[in-house]
């Protein structure tokens, strides 16, 4: 659990930071992503279903643990605030695409 934990913690920490890559997302590119539901791949070996909804709120599931929390689009990127997974503390990361693959930093997920 320690290690899923950690995973969790990974995509909580939505650091700003995002590696720069020729398929950045704008901030349109990434509004138009949310809400929506994903399943993201954490640090390459951790499924988590997120459920990003219209209101703001965030509830995300993996491995038996659950969470929720607030999503947002600030300056063209996508910030989550988890309240167990980490304290409550918004952090944000910019979105690069590649494929139907769209990456954060430590997460993915694909989008048709």
């Amino acid at each position: 659990k320690m290690k899923i934990a950690a995973g969790l913690a990974v995509l909580a920490v939505l650091v700003s930071g995002s590696a720069a890559h020729a398929d950045s997302l704008g901030p349109g590119a990434v509004r138009a992503l949310f809400p929506g539901r994903y399943l993201v791949k954490v640090m390459g070996t951790i499924d988590m279903h997120v459920n990003m909804k219209p209101n703001g709120t965030v509830i995300g599931s993996a491995s038996g643990m659950k969470d929720t929390g607030s999503w947002s689009i600030e300056g063209g990127k996508l910030c989550i605030a988890w309240k167990t997974w980490n304290k409550g503390r918004k952090d944000c990361s910019a979105l690069t695409r590649e494929g139907s693959r769209v990456k954060g930093r430590g997460f993915w997920f694909h989008v048709t």
